[in-house]
């Protein structure tokens, strides 16, 4: 079974946040799915 997150950044500050966050996980779980809303940091993440 496929692990997933759904993550929600609504200003710059999260979006911020939320791209720090994202890295760290994908190096604990390359494989795992990663959604959400966010800005372009967030998505530069993956």
């Amino acid at each position: 079974m496929t692990r997933s997150v759904f993550i929600v950044a609504a200003e710059r500050s999260g979006d911020s946040l939320g791209e720090g966050l994202v890295r760290e996980l994908r190096k604990l779980d390359p494989d795992l799915e990663i959604h959400g809303i966010g800005g372009t940091a967030m998505a530069g993440a993956g």
